[in-house]
């Protein structure tokens, strides 16, 4: 049976859907069972960002995360502006994740948007 799932995984293809801020946040809300990744460089992660988002911009927390999830598990990420999202979402398609989310022109659209923003400091 395990080896019929392994084949199957393979040929499963990932969905990447990306989106505004506003659909984003709608389909955070309408999912089941999502995790949030900020994919951002540390420092601007410390300073703020999306409410419940995990740090995973750098690979060897990625990658850990990763490893911890269900590949049924939507994804949802961001970064700054866009740029660092397409590569990670290149990662997570290789670990063979189902559906992935990427919040279109990044976390800079999501301010400007005023959409919910956590401000607490992180050391």
């Amino acid at each position: 049976m395990k080896i019929i799932s392994f084949i199957l995984s393979i040929f499963v293809s990932t969905s990447v859907f990306r989106m505004n801020s506003s659909e984003y946040s709608d389909a955070m809300e309408a999912s089941e069972n999502y995790i949030l990744l900020d994919v951002r460089m540390y420092e601007k992660y410390q300073v703020e960002r999306i409410p419940g988002a995990l740090y995973a911009g750098e690979r060897k927390y990625l990658d850990e995360i990763a490893a911890h999830l269900d590949k049924n598990t939507d994804v949802f990420i961001y970064c700054s502006y866009g740029d660092r999202s397409v590569e990670v979402i290149k990662i997570l398609k290789r670990k063979r994740f189902k559906t992935i989310y990427d919040l279109e022109h990044g976390f800079e659209q999501w301010y400007m948007d005023k959409m919910p923003i956590d401000t607490l400091k992180i050391r």
